[in-house]
């Protein structure tokens, strides 16, 4: 039988494993009453440990083995999840600049990536030619100005929205390209919108690319 945890059971779980606290039960935040408390020693997620005067919250392997399928469970929407968010973008920016993975690749869905592979890298090569030659058309030959995606998409709508939207995607990744967002409404035209390419939920209007060899 799996656990499902009310969302402020699951809101003290994440705040532990991410902290790494075991904190006394009368400072876990947000408060467990030991009702709360009882599924998560059932289910063998927590163990009360005995400290001095004191009584801690433990958690055992089971709990991460839990986190690690739970990623999308419900989480209370407590002022004390702010904090615990903190200590979150806290990690994971360490983790990302020790690990060189720029923030835009880890927010991207895989899938509208273009696969490390031999054939992965061809598509690239090939359709990132092409992109090249449209945005030299559509900039009058310069580098580095702004080009909307609208008008490049006229200049490659042989090609398929998706793929071109990959290949955009992974060309921001290496550096050859800067793909940016209109800040004004006033100057997003409906066909600015049609052809915005979406990344971690920001729709990217612009196009500025730098030179590089072939």
């Amino acid at each position: 039988m799996s656990f499902q945890p009310t969302p402020k059971q699951a809101l003290v779980m994440w705040s532990l494993l991410i902290t790494g606290d075991e904190p006394a039960i009368s400072k876990v935040r947000p408060e467990l009453k030991p009702a709360e408390r009882k599924p998560l020693i059932d289910f063998g997620l927590i163990e009360l440990v005995k400290r001095g005067r004191s009584t801690h919250i433990v958690l055992t392997d089971k709990a991460w083995d839990w986190a690690a399928g739970h990623f999308e469970v419900e989480l209370s929407k407590s002022n004390y999840a702010v904090p615990i968010l903190q200590e979150l973008l806290k990690k994971l920016g360490s983790y990302l600049n020790s690990h060189k993975i720029p923030l835009v690749e880890f927010l991207v869905y895989k899938n509208t990536t273009i696969e490390h592979s031999e054939s992965g890298a061809a598509v690239l090569s090939d359709l990132g030619a092409k992109i090249r030659e449209a945005y030299l058309q559509a900039s009058g030959g310069e580098y580095n100005v702004r080009v909307r995606l609208s008008q490049l998409r006229q200049l490659v709508d042989d090609l398929p929205q998706a793929e071109v939207d990959k290949v955009l995607i992974q060309m921001g990744l290496v550096g050859k390209i800067t793909l940016m967002h209109l800040d004004d409404p006033q100057e997003i035209r409906p066909e600015d919108e049609q052809a915005a390419v979406n990344i971690g939920g920001q729709k990217n209007h612009i196009v500025y690319m730098r030179e590089w060899s072939s």
